[in-house]
């Protein structure tokens, strides 16, 4: 499946596992991405985060280096690796703040190249179901 049917179908999935637990799920342009999610409910502070997709196996990533800097600044952003197949990793802002510095740098393109064994330590989930449980346990109490 292409990265962006893969991308339409994980929001579809999301928007509906969110309304069922009163949230809802808003995707927004940033620059020339179209990958940046927002999970809103009041009295909830909205839970940010950014979509990467891969098509390759062992997981493959592209993370701008400009983005990943905004990412990691306060309040932060998460960020999703998603596999083909509905699986992948959440990588909370913190986290993110110190993979950074083994990730390969791609000067020529301003990115971050991420193979998939420099995250395998970090939270996996196998379903999107998994990964709602997963935002759902980082979000604060109101």
């Amino acid at each position: 499946m292409k990265a962006n049917a893969l991308l339409e179908q994980f929001q579809l999935q999301m928007e509906a596992l969110a309304r069922e637990s009163n949230w809802r799920l808003l995707r927004y342009q940033e620059g020339h991405s179209d990958r940046a999610f927002e999970l809103v409910n009041h009295p909830h502070a909205p839970f940010r985060f950014i979509v990467k997709v891969s098509q390759s196996s062992p997981g493959f990533w592209g993370l701008g280096i400009e983005r990943a800097a905004s990412m990691i600044e306060l309040p932060g952003e998460y960020l999703v690796l998603l596999e083909d197949d509905d699986d992948g990793y959440l990588i909370n802002p913190v986290r993110l703040r110190a993979l950074i510095k083994t990730f390969s740098r791609d000067a020529m393109n301003h990115d971050y190249k991420i193979n998939e064994p420099k995250v395998r330590r970090e939270q996996r989930f196998r379903s999107l179901e998994e990964l709602w449980d997963l935002i759902l346990s980082k979000l604060p109490t109101p």
